[in-house]
């Protein structure tokens, strides 16, 4: 902004907008590099930390929580049979259902499988294959922040924060909390894709929700997690986006109900109606919440 006085006038000087140059091409090029580096360096510096902190469980063994059972004591992810797939997949008898978990979750089973087949169900090549599904999800979210935040410092927080919290402990460390990350690698997936708005995301996120509720039952909420994004990035829900995660949610929590009343996981409403269960469980969803807040 400069001040001139115009020709042949004898009035005050008068404020003129000069234009704002803008840089040169190559000089735009130069930034735009300079930026993917800087975040190139940041992912494979929170790769490392999030290695580093895990390291020491990769040497543990079998817990006694539910790994015996699951994992070596399981038919099912013991033998490499191809029709293992099948019963894993279409099996719904009580007896195969008990013996994978009393649920179904088909991709946390099949990932199982893979492992006894390839590497045999042994505990440090199981915690390696948790430790790279949870790093590979902390990158997914830590590009997912690069959207939501607007600085480079706030997204870099945000994701340090999530990566290191002690919350991941367990999922990362037991072998059966193998569902767990999973779930998570599926759901950074679909919100990442969902937060670039790219052409694919009609179809490709509510696959991904379907896939993260074939690996852990209770992300049947993950169309919530949608409903929050597009709030915090201010912008107006994609109806079929929305239509087609909800169905599959839908559908998936159906079948996890349908598996758990086979095995007897479920049980008669507290008080014989669904009023009496909504006050019993009251108290019970109120003390998530705040946990949760």
């Amino acid at each position: 902004m400069t001040r001139r006085r115009a020709r042949g006038a004898s009035g005050p000087a008068q404020r003129v907008r000069t234009p704002k140059k803008s840089p040169p091409v190559e000089s735009r090029g130069w930034l735009v590099v300079a930026a993917r580096r800087r975040e190139l360096i940041a992912s494979l510096a929170l790769l490392s930390a999030v290695i580093a902190v895990y390291a020491p469980s990769l040497s543990g063994g079998f817990l006694n929580w539910d790994d015996p059972w699951l994992l070596l004591r399981n038919p099912h992810v013991q033998s490499c049979e191809v029709s293992e797939i099948g019963k894993i997949w279409t099996d719904f008898s009580k007896t195969t259902r008990l013996e994978l978990g009393a649920e179904y979750l088909p991709l946390r089973d099949l990932s199982h499988w893979l492992e006894g087949c390839t590497v045999g169900i042994r505990a440090t090549p199981m915690r390696i294959a948790n430790l790279l599904i949870y790093a590979s999800a902390v990158l997914l979210f830590a590009e997912l922040f690069r959207i939501w935040f607007s600085g480079f410092l706030p997204a870099q927080v945000a994701a340090w924060i999530f990566a290191l919290h002690p919350v991941h402990a367990e999922s990362v460390a037991w072998l059966a909390g193998r569902k767990d990350v999973l779930a998570l690698l599926f759901v950074a997936a679909a919100l990442l894709i969902h937060a670039r708005q790219g052409p694919s995301r009609t179809w490709s996120v509510p696959l991904l929700i379907g896939c993260a509720c074939l690996s852990k039952s209770v992300t049947v909420i993950a169309p919530a997690l949608l409903l929050a994004q597009d709030f915090w990035l201010r912008r107006r829900p994609e109806q079929r986006v929305y239509l087609g995660s909800i169905g599959v949610a839908l559908a998936a929590a159906a079948l996890h109900i349908a598996v758990g009343s086979n095995v007897g996981m479920t049980t008669e409403l507290a008080g014989g109606s669904r009023a009496t269960a909504l006050i019993t469980m009251g108290p019970v969803w109120l003390r998530y919440l705040k946990a949760l807040i």
